[in-house]
């Protein structure tokens, strides 16, 4: 404690109660009640333009500070805000008065935001010319992915030539400016520039972003730019917290944001030209090339079918992968800065540039086509997954980050969208831990985000607690909070409060939220800040009987068996009844349920996809390789390896006396299939049944495939465990024999919790066939479980 009482903390508490920053040389003092902020302009050096070095000034402005005619135009929109919305509204519509310079940028940067998916084609070469791009070398799209019919006529090219400039009139007194997003890369200061008349040493990547902008045309004009690691005195805790706190109202109210991918690579190049034909590929499919995607849940394990067609080896697929995987996307504070302002977004990479819109679309394409990209591509150019992961070992994991970082709506948040950002940021990389919370304060629920004040002399263990509170205050639902938990022995908090720092392992937790478990009874909690625990009301409906063995402790081999969990293989008395009950719940709880109205996908299930014994030979012979075919589908999805280990580790798993592998169709295998499903002999029993005769075998197809991709997600993290009771359900990895399956109220799935002295550990959310519907609720009421109070540490 001694350290607070020194002479510069009471001396940056004074400056801090004044309102008023104490700044380093290069610095003059921030005044917070101002919305004061520092903006960086790039001016001719002295030596004049051939000068090696950037040379810049800061300068201290007010956001607040609007010019006379804005403010008035402000103050007759509806929202009266500064934000991308009245930006539009005043380029397009608000005439810039001849007594005022205006500001000049290209047209293209206005032509590719806003007319694009209009105009389609029309200005299409011109376009690409502006940015560098020779129409004639973008890559074709083969045939194997047209899966629209082009059926309207081709959109004339314009026979006017491209305007080279729109202008407009800058909206603050001291001009108008751009905030800058980038990946810092390096601390390793081995570059100079010229600041405020010094020169100083920076980072190499924050150079090279200087010197390209000082080639735009918007420096020419006069405008200015916000960058984080210039304009706020990095050394000043005190106004490093407010400017952190300002970041939302920066970036929303800049006229645009430049990205700085980095400087150019070997094949930056060719990934830009490719995503160049990516855009006009579709551009060429539909009418004014607005394709039908459907939202993000929709798209999420849905992909294409596969086709056969034209392969694809010859194209740029890990060039284009390589640029979706710089550094730059794996940042953290650009989930927000992306967010926060889509207007005209300027893309940069070495001397190339490229626009938003461009690269959603190339995104959106390789989602669509992800199976068949993958089927029809070269091992080599996929990414490698991380040891223990297997969400899908394709490009899709690169791709959909980049498309969710894209999407991300700069309105308010509410929860579905906050689950979102909760998920890209836990994933990307941060210096201080403590930002994977104020890192995306910025599209928060505001109720969020007034209680939550940066403060980076807080440990990140405060930091988080405090989140979770604001978290429960502001949705009132214990799932909300619950649904980023993963408990670890060793971990630093208390298990109901999430540790943004780890991995997150599980998936389809928003399906789970969806369920009804609790019914319509509210949450019921409160939080003992000394103890840091949570209490909260419900009740204890069973205890985990047995567990299967999990995909990461098959890592290793097929060969790895799982223990068998039960010595009998009579049928063993569940909730089911038997064993085409036992079956058809099996078929849900390896998808969790996951359906939604209109799904075809459905009707499909895994325990259609034929068992594959393991023992040397069987690959042999004309027959087993008549029905290995009808499966190529299925076992040329990334997906079938790490499905195929959990079937092979888990074969002898009893679920109430039915071995694992009795629910799937045998091949050519003895001692397997009784049941009739669709033509296809299936099995429910451990007896020595008839075998599959390999004329039958029906053929399996890209649908398949992605109900095979939803149970490997599903399984990705937990465990099927069946209960006392004789339920059958998942749960998480870390689940142990004697755990309980509780149902919280507030609390839309079923938890499981392991009793720890007078208190409980929350081990995570569970999917229990037969009660996520809220069944228990009403026997709760009836006398038949007790209504506790849960106390979580």
């Amino acid at each position: 404690m001694a350290q607070l009482h020194s002479p510069t903390y009471i001396h940056l508490k004074i400056s801090y109660q004044r309102q008023q920053f104490v700044s380093m040389a290069s610095h003059t003092p921030l005044d917070p009640s101002k919305n004061e902020v520092r903006m960086l302009k790039l001016v001719e050096p002295s030596d004049g333009p051939n000068s090696s070095l950037v040379n810049c000034i800061l300068e201290t402005v007010s956001l607040d500070d609007f010019t006379p005619d804005f403010k008035k135009f402000l103050n007759g929109t509806e929202s009266k805000e500064c934000n991308p919305d009245a930006l539009k509204l005043w380029i397009d519509e608000v005439a810039v008065d001849p007594a005022i310079t205006p500001l000049d940028l290209p047209y293209w940067r206005h032509a590719l935001h806003y007319s694009i998916s209009k105009k389609g084609l029309e200005e299409w070469d011109d376009l690409m010319k502006a940015i560098d791009i020779d129409p004639a070398q973008c890559s074709k799209i083969p045939s194997a992915f047209a899966t629209i019919a082009t059926t309207h006529d081709p959109t004339p090219k314009s026979t006017k030539s491209l305007k080279k400039h729109f202008s407009f009139a800058p909206r603050f007194k001291w001009g108008d400016y751009e905030a800058i997003s980038y990946c810092w890369e390096s601390e390793t200061r081995d570059r100079k520039i010229v600041l405020n008349g010094s020169v100083i040493e920076v980072p190499r990547n924050l150079e090279a972003m200087l010197q390209r902008l000082r080639t735009l045309p918007d420096t020419k004009s006069g405008i200015k730019f916000w960058v984080d690691a210039l304009c706020i005195d990095q050394g000043n805790v005190l106004e490093k917290n407010h400017q952190v706190k300002l970041m939302q109202t920066i970036y929303t109210r800049a006229f645009s944001l430049i990205v700085w991918l980095g400087v150019s690579s070997d094949d930056s190049d060719q990934a830009i030209d490719f995503i160049a034909g990516i855009t006009h590929h579709t551009l060429n499919q539909t009418p004014h090339g607005e394709e039908e995607y459907g939202d993000r849940f929709l798209i999420l394990g849905r992909g294409q079918a596969p086709r056969s067609g034209e392969p694809a080896y010859d194209l740029p697929w890990k060039s284009l992968l390589s640029f979706l995987s710089r550094n730059y996307w794996q940042r953290l504070w650009i989930i927000q800065e992306l967010a926060l302002n889509h207007n005209m977004t300027l893309f940069l990479c070495g001397k190339r540039s490229l626009s938003r819109s461009m690269i959603l679309r190339a995104c959106q394409f390789c989602i669509r086509h992800a199976e068949t990209i993958d089927q029809s591509t070269p091992a080599y150019i996929k990414p490698i997954p991380e040891p223990g992961s297997y969400a899908y070992g394709s490009i899709w994991s690169t791709v959909y980050r980049a498309y969710c970082l894209l999407t991300l709506p700069d309105g308010e948040t509410d929860e579905i969208l906050t689950d979102d950002v909760l998920d890209l940021g836990r994933k990307a990389n941060v210096k201080e831990l403590v930002d994977k919370v104020y890192g995306i304060l910025g599209l928060l629920p505001p109720l969020i985000t007034k209680c939550i004040s940066p403060d980076y002399s807080l440990g990140k263990d405060q930091v988080y607690f405090h989140f979770a509170k604001a978290m429960l205050n502001t949705f009132r639902r214990l799932d909300v909070l619950f649904s980023w938990c993963s408990y670890r022995p060793d971990g630093t908090l208390p298990s109901w409060i999430p540790d943004w720092s780890t991995k997150y392992e599980r998936h389809h937790l928003y399906w789970l939220k969806m369920c009804k478990a609790s019914g319509t009874k509210p949450a019921e909690y409160s939080i003992v800040d000394a103890y840091q625990s949570l209490h909260c009301r419900g009740f204890i409906f069973d205890a985990v009987q047995t567990m299967s063995g999990s995909l990461s402790e098959t890592l290793g081999g097929r060969s790895r068996k799982a223990a068998s969990s039960e010595s009998s293989l009579s049928p063993i008395k569940n909730r089911y009844h038997d064993e085409a009950g036992v079956t058809t719940a099996l078929r849900r709880t390896l998808v969790q349920n996951l359906t939604y109205s209109g799904d075809e996908l459905y009707s499909r299930t895994t325990l259609k996809i034929y068992w594959i014994p393991e023992h040397d030979g069987y690959y042999e012979g004309p027959e087993v390789r008549k029905v290995m075919d009808s499966l190529k589908n299925i076992t040329s999805s990334p997906c079938w390896e790490p499905f195929e280990r959990f079937r092979q580790a888990n074969a002898d798993y009893s679920i109430f006396g039915f071995k694992f592998r009795d629910f799937f169709p045998a091949m050519d295998y003895p001692g397997q299939g009784n049941k009739d499903v669709d033509g296809i002999t299936s099995s429910a029993s451990s007896i020595e049944l008839p075998t599959v005769i390999s004329d039958h075998a029906m053929e399996l197809d890209g649908n398949d495939a992605l109900v095979m991709k939803r149970t490997t997600l599903t399984l990705e993290g937990r465990r099927l465990i069946t209960a006392k009771s004789g339920y059958l359900g998942t749960a998480p990895e870390a689940v142990m024999k004697g755990d309980l399956l509780a149902i919280f109220f507030g609390c839309n799935y079923p938890v499981v919790l392991r009793k720890f002295g007078d208190c409980y550990f929350l081990i995570g959310e569970s999917y229990i066939d037969g009660v996520m519907d809220g069944e228990l609720v009403g026997a709760m009421e009836g006398g038949e479980f007790e209504e506790i109070e849960f106390k979580l540490c």
